[in-house]
């Protein structure tokens, strides 16, 4: 999946848009997962900024075990 999303001043994900994906139903799934990361953001001589990112991942999803 190929995944566009905004990083905040705190490393934060935000607006987060799913570009391309293998199959639709993937599309949910790889969306929650990147709300989890957290990145060091952008800075220079001072505090971080937003910044943009385009992802281009391979995700892996396993289903639950009966």
């Amino acid at each position: 999946a190929t995944l566009q999303f905004r990083v905040t001043a705190d490393g934060h994900v935000e607006d987060i848009r799913v570009v391309k994906a293998t199959q639709k139903e993937f599309s949910d799934p790889a969306n929650e997962a990147v709300k989890s990361w957290r990145f060091l953001p952008l800075s220079k001589n001072g505090p971080g900024y937003p910044s943009s990112i385009i992802v281009l991942g391979t995700f892996k999803f396993e289903l639950p075990e009966e």
